[in-house]
């Protein structure tokens, strides 16, 4: 059963929540192995609740939601002076968190939160390398070289199999149960929280 103040979901019956000590209230059973998906509003809390926090795990919901709101803070650029000035305070402020939370979802599936970085590099040198002969061409054709298309189009291939293959990685279900970077979220053991190994690298 959820708690109705920390959110944490008990599995085994009781009085009381495992992770918080708050009385539980309703009807108690066995419950679930997995915890329900997390909530949009609650994605977007958790993100800057743990804002420096670089260890431990996060579940696809958690993940993909705050995406969703940054994609939303997106739409609102749109929107002409305030949209835009409200946007750019919004990204600025989503930055961190969103290395961190990424972390914590990469550390759901068993990897390192550096992958990040490779991954950004990789894709700034492919989009570069894509659409920089594409600029030159509408803009400036008599100095594109005759191989400059075939490299753009060799890096914005790579590129989209770059980019598919992290979507792959933040949609896969994360290991079961504990690994090296901690507990499973979306398992509410008691024992299994406290007894888990972490990992912050």
């Amino acid at each position: 059963m959820t708690c109705g103040k920390c959110g944490y979901y008990n599995i085994e019956p009781d009085n009381f929540c495992g992770a918080c000590g708050a009385p539980m209230e309703g009807n108690y059973g066995s419950g679930p192995i997995e915890s329900p998906s997390i909530e949009p509003v609650d994605a977007v809390k958790r993100a800057f609740l743990n804002y420096f926090t670089f260890s431990g795990r996060a579940r696809r919901s958690e993940y993909w939601w705050f995406q969703g709101f940054a994609a939303v803070n997106g739409l609102i650029g749109i929107i002409p002076i305030i949209g835009q000035l409200a946007s750019f305070v919004i990204s600025l402020a989503i930055i961190i968190p969103t290395i961190s939370l990424t972390s914590r979802r990469l550390h759901d599936i068993g990897k390192s939160g550096w992958w990040q970085l490779p991954f950004f590099i990789l894709v700034a040198i492919t989009s570069t390398a894509a659409w920089t002969p594409v600029f030159l061409w509408g803009f400036a054709p008599e100095s594109l070289p005759s191989w400059g298309l075939g490299v753009a189009l060799i890096s914005m291939v790579t590129m989209i199999a770059i980019l598919a293959l992290w979507i792959i990685w933040m949609v896969r279900k994360g290991d079961l149960g504990p690994n090296r970077y901690g507990p499973d979220p979306r398992q509410a053991g008691r024992q299994e929280t406290e007894d888990a190994p972490t990992d912050p690298s």
